[in-house]
């Protein structure tokens, strides 16, 4: 079960019910919305990435491969916590 999804789907849906007075927004809305929970129910909720190199992690903002010790990010200059 991927709960996150399937919350947003509810989110989604209710966002087309309300959307319905003003066109088809709500009606897209309305199909994807169930859809989402439907995916969010039967799927498994990914592993999140992990650095192939244990010495390395990943930046918060670009998420490139950097050291663990820098204290900013040599691609994009995100500052790292």
């Amino acid at each position: 079960m991927w709960p996150a999804l399937a919350v947003c789907g509810v989110i989604v849906t209710f966002a087309g019910i309300f959307f319905l007075l003003f066109g088809p927004l709500g009606i897209m809305l309305l199909l994807a919305g169930p859809a989402m929970i439907a995916g969010g129910i039967l799927l498994k909720e990914p592993n999140p990435p992990v650095p192939d190199d244990p010495t390395k992690k990943f930046c918060s903002y670009c998420s490139a491969e950097i050291e663990k010790e820098v204290s900013e990010c040599p691609e994009c200059g995100f500052p790292c916590d």
